[in-house]
């Protein structure tokens, strides 16, 4: 039957019956328990008085312990066939992203394992905007990171107080990905939001 074995065994609890084996623990198993009270198979050394294999097809006599001998048949297992995965949900996010100065905002490009949906959202609230966006099939796609009215008013005071040309805020970021059919995952990461003294 192509790779697998065709054999007559006891295993103990079914008497002598039909096997089949790739070579394996998991794929040797009984075909059937043809005669349930006792062996399908009779003489000092039970097999079959007859087996033929025509194709993917073994055929060989039985006794099921009520018709008495007759022709059996053992067809090649149907492939299994594969399991449905989830959609991948992992990703990583960039060491950093494109600055703008002038407007406090920071550009990720994120690629993705394919479509769904990318949602952005602070881990303090209030110090950056939510943005949600859906991912195309490709998986690449760019959300930024922008900065609330509160943090531009604290930026703006750190260019003032401080004297800087150039005033920046640690945020922490987190981001979701909802693949298509699948399930989200979210991951973490600290970026640093920019603003620049505009010039006279």
């Amino acid at each position: 039957m192509g790779e697998l074995l065709f054999f007559i065994s006891n295993d103990g609890v079914h008497d002598v019956e039909p096997w089949i084996s790739d070579g394996t623990a998991e794929g040797t198993v009984m075909v059937a328990d043809i005669n349930p009270s006792g062996s399908s198979f009779m003489g000092p050394y039970p097999m079959p008085l007859a087996l033929v294999v025509a194709g993917d097809s073994v055929y060989f006599t039985a006794d099921d312990g009520e018709h008495g001998l007759e022709l059996w048949r053992v067809s090649r297992p149907e492939p299994v066939p594969p399991v449905d995965l989830e959609p991948s949900n992992k990703f990583t996010l960039p060491a950093s992203g494109k600055a703008n100065l002038k407007q406090a905002t920071l550009s990720l490009s994120l690629k993705l394992p394919g479509p769904g949906r990318v949602k952005l959202s602070p881990v303090e609230p209030g110090r950056l905007k939510a943005v949600s966006k859906v991912v195309g099939a490709n998986g690449k796609v760019t959300v930024k990171l922008k900065a609330t009215k509160a943090t531009k008013a604290k930026l703006r005071k750190q260019l003032r107080v401080q004297q800087k040309r150039v005033a920046s805020v640690r945020v922490r970021v987190k981001v979701t990905y909802t693949p298509d059919g699948g399930l989200p995952r979210t991951q973490t990461k600290t970026y640093v939001i920019k603003l620049k003294k505009p010039a006279r």
